[in-house]
């Protein structure tokens, strides 16, 4: 009896450490910063260290997105200018991605002039790709269709697939620390359908599995996809590869690296001008990535006055314009909302 006791103990308090609700695996605030490190592996397994990148990963926001509740993610790879969003939505013990294009299937031109590509585009939109409720012994499907190929007047039936497994728990160590996870494999795969007898089999024509590591209020803090071996001579295309790319997470907001200029993150605002002003004055500001960007003018006892702005932004350097007719003269603060940081600044009206 105590042998049971016990068990059931041991089980509750492993169920409590590796939670089954989705949404208890990621930031809970806006603003939340990740930094990784990609490193491509080449066609015989091995990393190429030399060309190890930097990405930064922002939580930027929450809001509706093709009809879900999306929590937004900006990334950007060092020494880009360029931003690539990406949209998360949770539902009790599953994890939603909104699927682009499979991942490097875009620079495949043989595929193109196939015609696939865009045949891929059915599967943009919301799929339920994490389940951390799953079984670990059933892959599931996530989506699934069928189409077929001409080559040289032949024709071949195909099916496209993303299918999904979860895989037992797993504690993954990083430079930054030990982490209990969540461990899936995505599999995006084309197969040639060959019917015998009445019954339908794959042939795998391309295969890419891409492995996670999710971890509790950090999303993901590892990525593994294989270099994969294209073998295209079933319907005559011949064979070529793509590296593979390890992800890792290297440090995670609060930051303890130290990043460039280019990559720093925190909003700015500066005094507005002129200053004092009589009836209108300027206040500039910089956003470093994409966010909400809010900005309200409280008086000297801390009401509030006017919002001068409150809506999504792109990264850049904005001017905004103030203009006052009602308000006597003072001191007056105006303070910079973005993505949870905060910045305040006084200016003087004198009429």
């Amino acid at each position: 009896m105590k042998a049971l006791i016990k068990l059931f103990v041991i089980t509750f308090l492993f169920n409590l450490s590796f939670s089954q609700n989705a949404s208890d695996y990621f930031p809970t605030n806006s603003g939340f910063k990740w930094v990784y490190k990609l490193t491509p592996i080449d066609t015989s397994g091995m990393p190429i260290t030399g060309i190890s990148t930097t990405r930064i990963d922002s939580f930027s926001n929450t809001l509706i997105y093709q009809n879900k509740n999306a929590h937004i993610i900006q990334s950007k790879i060092e020494n880009n200018l360029t931003y690539d969003t990406n949209y998360i939505h949770f539902e009790t013990t599953n994890g939603w991605v909104y699927t682009k294009l499979f991942p490097g299937i875009d620079t495949i031109t043989v595929l193109d002039s196939l015609g696939l590509i865009k045949f891929f585009k059915n599967f943009v939109g919301w799929n339920s790709y994490y389940r951390f409720a799953q079984n670990t012994a059933i892959e599931y499907l996530i989506k699934s269709k069928d189409t077929s190929i001409i080559i040289n007047n032949q024709t071949y039936p195909i099916r496209v697939k993303i299918s999904g497994q979860r895989f037992t728990d797993e504690q993954v160590n990083l430079g930054i620390g030990v982490f209990n996870c969540k461990k899936f494999v995505i599999k995006y795969s084309i197969n040639y359908l060959v019917i015998i007898l009445g019954n339908t089999f794959e042939i795998p024509i391309i295969a890419i599995p891409e492995t996670s590591w999710i971890a509790p209020s950090l999303w993901t803090i590892k990525k593994f996809t294989p270099p994969v071996k294209i073998d295209l001579t079933i319907i005559n295309l011949g064979k070529f590869f793509i590296n593979g790319l390890l992800t890792e997470l290297i440090d995670y907001k609060p930051l303890s690296i130290n990043l460039s200029s280019q990559e720093q993150y925190f909003p700015e605002i500066y005094q507005n001008y002129p200053n004092p002003f009589n009836t209108s004055t300027t206040i500039k500001f910089d956003i470093p990535v994409p966010g909400s960007v809010e900005i309200k003018i409280y008086n000297i006892l801390g009401y509030e006055v006017t919002t001068l702005l409150n809506q999504l932004m792109q990264p850049g350097q904005y001017f905004i314009n103030w203009n006052v007719s009602n308000l006597p003269s003072g001191v007056y603060i105006y303070k910079l909302n973005f993505n949870g940081f905060t910045k305040i600044k006084k200016m003087i009206l004198n009429k």
